[in-house]
């Protein structure tokens, strides 16, 4: 089957759209509202490059979830974006959920991956947040990590069980606990979470800034001395003094430092940036 640019195609037709529109006296507002109803229409109009289908009919005629699988992984073999109606299509589909899975735990392709996790996150695939969480703590490298860390986020309370087992378990490395603790500040509380946030702060990294911003967003209050105490060090940096004062003024407290900041580079590039 020879692959359809169907992107091109739905630029082609609404580059055509805007000409009729304005031709007929639309002003911006109008074609700025209109613009989003454009592609379910042209969705439903015949094309000759499919032998007369419509866009929506080619892949709704389309039944073998692996066949339609496999033509998501030649449109991204090929370097063109999947069409949005094959992936309406896959995800109309249960049974594409295996071979959607498979795809994502090959993670051969970064952006296959993701396609692939985006469709399952959306039906609730089952074995998804143990795959995500073997991204984060294993050797798959720092992309796989990110589209884990942003996934799991969303459902942090379904994952925190199971990232809070891999945490027990140990061996894993700074980078590791620190995607694992971006995640877990979202999850209901637990005294693990809590000293794996305060044991991340005091190491006293390249990262406290942020860590304190983890204590921020936790929300327990016995993280306050620490941080006033870290807050008013005469070693720190603007940014992280700015971090560590909104940490602790989500948690109720107040911090100031006497330092003099006008030279700090963190400082400067702040104030020029409000005028």
């Amino acid at each position: 089957m020879q692959l359809i640019d169907f992107d091109s195609i739905f630029a082609t037709y609404l580059n055509g759209w805007y000409k009729r529109r304005k031709a007929s006296g639309a002003d911006y507002a109008a074609l700025e509202e209109e613009a989003g109803g454009v592609y379910a229409e042209w969705a439903d109009v015949p094309l000759k490059e499919t032998g007369g289908l419509s866009a929506r009919r080619y892949f709704e005629q389309m039944t073998d979830p692996k066949e339609l699988v496999a033509l998501l992984i030649r449109y991204t073999a090929a370097d063109l974006s999947p069409p949005d109606l094959l992936a309406e299509r896959i995800a109309a589909l249960p049974a594409c959920g295996r071979y959607l899975f498979e795809i994502a735990r090959m993670g051969e392709s970064a952006e296959l991956a993701l396609f692939a996790v985006n469709l399952l996150s959306e039906s609730g695939y089952a074995g998804l947040t143990e795959l995500l969480i073997d991204w984060l703590t294993g050797d798959r490298g720092e992309e796989y990590a990110e589209i884990a860390v942003e996934k799991l986020i969303a459902d942090a309370g379904q994952a925190a069980p199971l990232l809070l087992a891999r945490l027990d378990a140990g061996n894993l490395s700074e980078t590791m606990e620190k995607n694992i603790a971006d995640i877990l500040v979202y999850a209901d509380k637990d005294e693990r979470i809590f000293k794996l946030l305060m044991r991340l702060f005091q190491a006293d990294s390249d990262d406290t800034a942020l860590y304190a911003s983890y204590l921020g967003k936790y929300g327990d209050e016995r993280a306050l001395p620490a941080l006033a105490a870290y807050g008013k060090r005469a070693d720190i940096n603007y940014m992280q003094f700015v971090e560590t004062r909104n940490a602790v003024e989500g948690l109720g407290g107040s911090l100031d430092n006497p330092k003099n900041f006008e030279h700090d580079p963190y400082y400067r590039a702040m104030k020029e940036m409000d005028e």
